[in-house]
């Protein structure tokens, strides 16, 4: 079974420890179906980001083109945060080549996998879990596009599974 980890919604570099709760959450990847597993809220002292300002999408850009994300949702029903995550059903693994005693990677579908998340937000009241993809073949092209001169059709954005967070 593998373990995927996602780290807390705040960057560390700019977080100052607050008092607080932390929601820790247990989901199960299987067979192209994920349910929660565990749910709880924990005192912890949480990192709160100093910038006040930084809009919730920017958080988790660097890893943008991974195929699964998730978004946590506030009462209102407005973006907290976006964080984004490999592939659950695929494990990856660095191995050393033979002959030329370099690193390639690769990859084998699993059955099952856990994935283990920490949300520090207090005002999260949802989370929802997507998978990303590249358009399909009925996607439309421009003629600018087909051309290499303008934007390609956008990715398509499925959703999986929503969760309440109590």
């Amino acid at each position: 079974m593998a373990c995927i980890a996602a780290v807390s919604l705040s960057r560390a570099e700019d977080a100052v420890p607050k008092s607080g709760t932390l929601l820790l959450l247990h989901y199960r990847w299987r067979h192209d179906t994920l349910k929660l597993i565990e749910s709880q809220r924990v005192k912890a002292a949480v990192k709160v980001s100093r910038s006040r300002n930084r809009d919730a999408r920017d958080q988790g850009t660097e890893t943008a083109r991974s195929p699964f994300s998730y978004e946590v949702i506030s009462a209102d029903g407005s973006l907290i945060a976006i964080k984004y995550l490999h592939d659950p059903g695929l494990r990856q693994v660095e191995v050393q080549d033979r002959g030329e005693h370099q690193l390639h990677r690769e990859q084998s579908p699993v059955d099952s996998s856990d994935i283990f998340l920490r949300v520090p937000e207090p005002n999260a009241k949802a989370i929802r879990f997507y998978r990303h993809g590249t358009p399909g073949p009925a996607a439309k092209r421009s003629e600018g596009a087909a051309a290499g001169l303008g934007p390609e059709p956008a990715p398509s954005k499925t959703l999986i599974a929503e969760f309440p967070l109590e």
